[in-house]
Order: structure tokens, then C-alpha cells, then sequence
């Protein structure tokens, strides 16, 4: 063990010289700390109709960027005014990017400039097509522009006289105001994130902004109410609730641990040391995990905040040991599996397909290892110079020892296939969870203030959508045509409900189209002559330019990609290229009848719908069913190892107790109908190397039963602590971890228990014999 000790000794060397390195870079570079707040990190990933979901992926991030204001003012009063305040105010933020009414107009008279010769409404083709006389269609074209429900000339009248771009201009303005219309009082502000991600101070700082600009709009106009919808508002949220649990995990484990090793051996070097031991752990885990993520995920540092629990348990079994004179070679052997072990179980996490589990995968390890190494390199140096304070210690373990006394040889492997038998048994009736709840739960406020802004604009199903798939761009508006077709044939169904791409924009076929037809628009003795020539307007230069300025534009069409790059982050990516072909995106309107839209896309190849809840719940139960063949694999490949090393068969008790931690963990689940989830079946990993850990200590240091019994139960006590608080966490993921690991490692503690009593009575039975 000298050997380990001194390839111990090189490891935490380098682990230093790492961290040392780490930090101060970031600080001679000013890098700011990126503690990310992003929810989809949460989300797993589909594994079914991949092209699809990541089509899908790509919009709902896109989505997600988005921010509304709703600025309302009592009925009766024209809130533009305030609107337009508001507008301004949110347009000083650097992290927005308001995308203001003005904008989208000045958008769209370039694109119309651009493509008006490629461009006409339904009305126009027919009229174009019935071959009507030229005259005819310019004695129509001045009745409409002299009529009182004329249509404003937003488009210059030099190169649209017959102001037929510029009713184009406003169909296309209502293709995209896809939100109902607004009454007078309420006026709507769109805005995007700049970011994809913000840190948790860059989310902050941002929100306060947010803030801060609606509170000087309420100033001027205050009479006012202002409410926001995003998904930017669900992040802060549940980033200030996980501060909140950090904070409390930290601060109660941090005291708590201190004040019971303090009580133990009451010396300030058996205080400081485990504390060292957890700063050296969170400082390297925190610059791996940045160094290979880019940055650490909230939920990985309230995780990270319990890891204060376990990293202490190699500074308490060296402490107990040593300080009892015990040999070092056997503590160090303890120690390795012990490592060995957890970081099996913590591993595990990283199984889940989840980023931010990934991560606290990653965190989790790195800090072990780097604590491990410090106590296997230093705490020789002055653990046996403690001296065991154990007077309240042992009355404590007496009495929990009083109903161990009566425990038999072999009733803990009795217990186990009893316990085991009734989680398989009650997993397969108990209802499983696979709902998308099962990772986030929605601030109250935020949600209540979403679904008023939801009700105000009457918008579309955040994460349902039409999908239309084809090899081209012309298979794609066939089959768009045929769905809006089968729906305006539906008694259930509206056209008016849905939103895409199609609707608005035209394909490369009918732009051509469109362009032969205004053929009749420029000839000589066209129609745009004849308007001239009604209006008393020498058409001159003017028509010349117009008919040179056609004949360029000949084979100028734009295809969908395009055209929607005019609009930037205006528009969301709902017309996507993949390597099988184009998809187009239908947004559904809330409240559509979707049994009548399924009938309407039953037996279609090319269209479907896609529900994100759906793939989401797939997702979890393909990974809970992974993850449950994963464990048994794992408990068989422990067991194997357990008994090669050992070269016992009774070493295989050791496995038994995280057997009994599982099986009534899911006992427990099923007396209180909790739905088993996901999470629950990661938690059982680092079940299974909790109760290695505790097992293999109560095995390997068996001759020193006492003592290795009451550091399981210091070393329980702290693992309890800090998955008891994860248990109140607000953090559907937080808390799922929590319970499942607070139930199964108090049994976890109960089974090392049993089993250390049982070596000892079979140790007498062999010394008498």
C-alpha cells in the first residue's frame, strides 16, 4: 500500500497543479463564470424519428427565444402610445432584440421590391387568367384606387402603379401577425433573446433589466399593466429556487458535518481536514466540468452541494480507523473499493441522455477522486494522533444494536430476497411516471402570468406541430396543399388555425407562373399602360423602366430558404433542410381539436403530427427500461468482482444490503402511490454504491467491528443529511434523487449494520470451534 500511497501522492499533485492552473487563468483573463440556467438540459433526447426531433429541436429552441409583452390599459383607451414606450425602453437592453411593427414593414416592402414581379395574390391570378382585356383590368385597377376601402400605397407608385404589390404587402403583414387580433387598449411587444444561453448573472442582471423597463413605462402611463411570456421567465425562476436549495444543502450539510466530527474527536485538525478535503473535491470537480462542458448547469451545483456528504466519508473512515490504530494497508484497500464503488454508481448518471445528469456525472467523480487522493496522501500524517470522543456515539449505536441482537445468521439475505421479490413484483403494478413534470415544475406566478398572456392572444400549442416532409421543395407545397385542402373539408377544423410557411409564401412553380402572367401587365398595350393612359399620365420612362426592370428579373425566383433569411430572427425556422429533405412546420392554434386533426393525417406518409410531450414520454420510459437492465447488469457485474477479490462466497452479502435499500425504496413508493419516474431508477446506482461502500467497510475491517460500525454511522448520517434536504428541493429532478436515496440509504445503513454483526458472531463461532 506504500505503492499506493506514493501513485496517490503523484495524482493529487497534478489534481493540484490542475486546479491551481485553472483558476488562475480565469482570473488573470477575467473570463466570467458561466453557471447555465438552460431548461433544455433537462429534456432528453428522442431516440425515435431523429430527423424529425431535431427538425423540431431546432424550432422549439428557436421558440424559445422569444419573449411577448403585453402592455394593457383600461378599456376605451389607445395603449399604442404606451406600446410604443415600451418598445423603446426594451430596445435599450443589449441582451433584446425588439422586433418592432416599423421593422417588420420595412422588411417586407424590400422583399416585396425584390420579388414583385414573382409575386400575386388569388385574386389577381384569377383575374389575370380569365382572360379579362387589358383596359378591363386597368378600368378595375382605378375603381380600387379611388374607392373608399382602398388599399394605401406602401409600395412606391413608380414601380407599383396599379398598387397590386402593395395589397401583397398587406396580406403578407397578416400572414405574419399570426396572434389574433388585439383590441385597441392592448398592444403586443415581440422581442428575442440575443443568447442561446445566459449564465446565471447574465440571466439576472437581464431580468432586472426587464424589470426595470416595464417599471418606467407604468411611470409614465400609470394606469397600465404589463405582463411577459417566455420561457427566459421559467428559467429565472427555477434558477433563483435552485439557489435558494443550494444555499440551504451547504450551509445545514457544512454545519452539520462539522459539528459531528467536532463532537467525536473534538480537535480543530479533524474539522479542517475534511473541509479541505471538500474544497479540494468541488474546486477540481468545478474546473472539470467547466472545462469540458463550457460551463456547470445549475442543477449540477445542487447536486454538487451534497456531494459534501459523501466526499467526507473517506476523511471519517480514516479518522476512526487510524485514530483506533488500525492498519493502514486494510484502510487503504477499504478506501480504494469504497472509491471504486461510488464512482461506479455516480457514473451511472451519465447514462440518462440527459446534459445536465452528464454533468453532475462528471462533477460528481472528479470530486471523489480529488478528495480520495488527499486522504489517502495526508490524513496518515495525523489521524492516529486523534483520540475517539465517543461517549454519546456509542450509547447511540447500543441502541440501535438492541434489534440487531435478535437478527439470525442468514435472515440478511432472508430479508433481502423478500425485499427484492417485492419491488419486482410492486414495480410491475405500480404506475410509472413518463410525464415531462418529472423534470421541471413551473414557478406558480410564472405560470399563471403565461396562461393570461395566452389567453389575451389566442396563439399557438407550444409544442405540437404539423409536420410535412418531402425530397423537394415542390413534393413539400403538394402535400401542404393536400393537408389545407382535407381541413377546409373538415366540419371540426379551420384553415385560420394554422400557420405555415405555404400559406404566405409561394412555391418556385407558382412564381413562375406568376411571373409569365404579369407578361400582360408590362407588354406594349398592357395593362399598366392603359391604367396610365385612364389616369391622364404619360406613361413614358416610367413604363420603360418597369418593362427593362421585368425582363431582369427572368429567372430571379427565390426559393423558400431564401426568402426567409430576408426576416432573420423575425420568422422561426419553420421550413428546415436535412439530409432526407425539406420539413414544413405547421403551428396549431390552442384550442384546435386535435382528435379531428389526426383523422384528418390518418393514413398520410407525409404528414403527421408531432407532439413533443409524447416523444419526451417515449424518451423516459426507453431510458427508465435501459437504465433498470442496466442496474441488474451492474449488481451482476459488482457481485462477480466482489467474489474474485474477496475469493469468498460470503463476500456476496455485501451486495445484498443495496439489494434490500432498492427493493424497499420501491415498497415505500407503492404504500404512498408515488409514481415510479426515471430518476428513481438513476438514484438506485448510487444506491447500489452507497451500500458498497458501507458493506465493504463493514467486510474488509471487520476485526475492528466496533469502530467501523460507528464510522458507517457518522459516515450515513452526513449521506442522510444532505439527501434528506435534496428531498425538499423544489426541483422535480432534485427531489425525485432526494427521497429514492434518503429511504434506500438509511436501509443501506441498517444492512451494513446486520452485516457486520453477523461477521462478528460467525468470527466467535470459528474461534470457539
Amino acid at each position: 500500500m506504500v505503492k499506493l500511497r506514493s501513485i496517490a501522492a503523484a495524482l493529487l499533485l497534478a489534481v493540484i497543479i490542475f486546479s491551481v492552473c485553472f483558476y488562475v487563468v480565469r482570473g488573470v483573463s477575467g473570463q466570467p463564470w458561466q453557471i447555465d440556467t438552460d431548461l433544455r438540459s433537462l429534456v432528453p433526447s428522442t431516440p425515435q424519428q431523429q430527423v424529425v426531433a431535431k427538425s423540431v429541436d431546432h424550432l422549439l429552441a428557436d421558440l424559445q427565444q422569444n419573449i411577448l409583452f403585453l402592455i394593457t390599459l383600461p378599456a376605451g383607451l389607445d395603449a399604442e402610445p404606451a406600446g410604443v414606450a415600451l418598445t423603446q425602453a426594451l430596445a435599450d437592453i443589449p441582451a433584446l432584440s425588439v422586433t418592432s411593427e416599423q421593422q417588420l414593414q420595412t422588411q417586407l416592402t424590400s422583399l416585396i421590391t425584390r420579388s414583385r414581379f414573382y409575386l400575386l395574390t388569388p385574386e389577381q391570378r384569377a383575374m389575370l387568367a380569365q382572360g379579362s382585356s387589358a383596359k378591363a383590368i386597368a378600368q378595375r385597377a382605378v375603381q380600387d384606387r379611388y374607392a373608399l376601402s382602398a388599399t394605401p400605397q406602401v409600395i412606391p407608385f413608380e414601380i407599383d402603379p396599379l398598387g397590386w404589390y402593395s395589397q401583397q404587402w398587406f396580406g403578407l403583414l397578416a400572414g405574419f401577425q399570426s396572434n389574433q387580433a388585439l383590441p385597441d387598449h392592448i398592444y403586443s411587444v415581440s422581442a428575442q433573446l440575443t443568447a442561446t444561453t445566459f449564465g446565471m448573472q447574465g440571466q439576472a442582471e437581464l431580468l432586472q433589466s426587464i424589470e426595470a423597463a416595464e417599471r418606467s413605462v407604468k411611470a409614465l402611463y400609470p394606469n397600465s399593466s404589463i405582463q411577459h411570456s417566455g420561457v427566459f421567465f421559467y428559467a429565472a425562476a427555477a434558477a433563483e429556487e435552485s439557489k435558494r436549495d443550494i444555499t440551504r444543502i451547504s450551509l445545514i450539510s457544512g454545519v452539520t458535518v462539522v459539528a459531528l466530527l467536532f463532537m467525536v474527536f473534538r480537535a480543530i485538525s479533524s474539522v479542517l481536514f475534511p473541509l479541505l478535503s471538500i474544497t479540494l473535491g468541488v474546486a477540481f470537480a468545478f474546473a472539470c466540468v467547466h472545462i469540458a462542458f463550457g460551463g456547470v448547469h445549475i442543477l449540477t451545483v445542487v447536486f454538487g452541494a451534497s456531494l459534501i456528504g459523501i466526499v467526507v466519508d473517506y476523511s471519517i473512515h480514516s479518522f476512526f480507523h487510524l485514530s483506533d490504530g488500525g492498519e493502514t494497508r486494510s484502510l487503504h484497500r477499504a478506501l480504494l473499493l469504497s472509491l471504486v464503488t461510488s464512482l461506479v454508481g455516480y457514473a451511472a448518471l451519465g447514462l440518462s441522455h440527459l446534459p445536465a445528469l452528464s454533468q453532475v456525472a462528471v462533477f460528481s467523480c472528479a470530486g471523489m477522486i480529488a478528495a480520495w487522493l488527499l486522504v489517502v496522501v495526508v490524513a496518515p500524517g495525523f489521524g492516529r494522533q486523534l483520540q475517539l470522543k465517543t461517549g454519546a456515539l456509542a450509547r447511540l449505536q447500543k441502541w440501535i444494536n438492541k434489534p440487531v441482537l435478535w437478527c439470525k445468521p442468514g435472515w440478511l439475505s432472508v430479508v433481502a430476497v423478500v425485499c427484492v421479490l417485492a419491488g419486482l413484483t410492486l414495480s410491475q403494478v405500480q404506475p410509472n411516471s413518463a410525464s415531462p413534470f418529472a423534470f421541471f415544475k413551473p414557478n406558480p406566478a410564472v405560470l399563471a402570468m403565461d396562461q393570461a398572456v395566452a389567453k389575451q392572444i389566442q396563439g399557438f400549442e407550444p409544442a405540437t406541430f404539423v409536420v410535412i416532409t418531402g425530397q423537394d421543395e415542390s413534393a413539400v407545397y403538394e402535400q401542404s396543399q393536400l393537408f389545407y385542402e382535407q381541413v377546409a373539408n373538415s366540419d371540426q377544423l379551420s384553415v385560420d388555425d394554422f400557420f405555415s410557411v405555404t400559406q404566405w409564401r409561394p412555391s418556385i412553380k407558382q412564381q413562375r407562373l406568376d411571373y409569365q402572367s404579369q407578361q400582360a401587365l408590362y407588354q406594349p398595350g398592357g395593362v399598366v399602360e392603359h391604367y396610365y393612359q385612364l389616369l391622364g399620365i404619360n406613361p413614358g420612362v416610367a413604363l420603360a423602366e418597369m418593362q427593362t426592370a421585368y425582363g431582369e428579373a427572368d429567372g430571379q425566383q427565390t426559393d423558400t430558404s431564401q426568402w426567409l433569411s430576408f426576416f432573420g430572427t423575425s420568422v422561426p425556422a419553420l421550413w428546415q433542410k436535412t439530409d432526407q429533405g425539406l420539413l414544413n412546420i405547421i403551428l396549431i392554434r390552442q384550442g384546435v381539436d386535435l382528435s379531428a386533426l389526426q383523422s384528418v393525417l390518418a393514413g398520410s406518409e407525409r404528414a403527421s403530427l408531432f407532439r413533443s410531450i409524447e416523444q419526451t414520454q417515449q424518451a423516459l420510459t426507453a431510458q427508465k427500461n435501459s437504465a433498470s437492465l442496466m442496474l441488474l447488469l451492474a449488481y451482476g457485474c459488482v457481485g462477480l468482482f466482489l467474489l474474485v477479490y474477496f475469493r469468498h462466497v460470503s463476500a456476496l452479502a455485501i451486495v445484498l444490503i443495496p439489494m434490500c435499500g432498492t427493493g424497499l425504496m420501491v415498497v415505500v413508493f407503492s404504500l404512498f402511490a408515488v409514481p415510479l419516474n426515471l430518476f428513481h431508477t438513476m438514484a438506485a446506482f448510487l444506491v447500489l454504491g452507497l451500500g458498497l461502500d458501507y458493506g465493504i467497510f463493514a467486510y474488509q475491517m471487520r476485526g475492528h467491528q466496533r469502530v467501523t460500525e460507528q464510522a458507517v454511522m457518522i459516515s450515513a448520517a452526513t449521506s442522510l443529511l444532505s439527501f434528506g434536504l435534496l428531498a425538499f428541493s423544489q426541483v422535480p429532478v432534485v427531489n425525485s434523487f432526494g427521497w429514492a436515496l434518503l429511504i434506500a440509504n438509511t436501509v443501506n445503513l441498517l444492512g451494513a449494520i446486520v452485516l457486520g454483526r453477523q461477521l462478528k458472531v460467525a468470527n466467535e463461532l470459528r474461534s470457539t470451534h
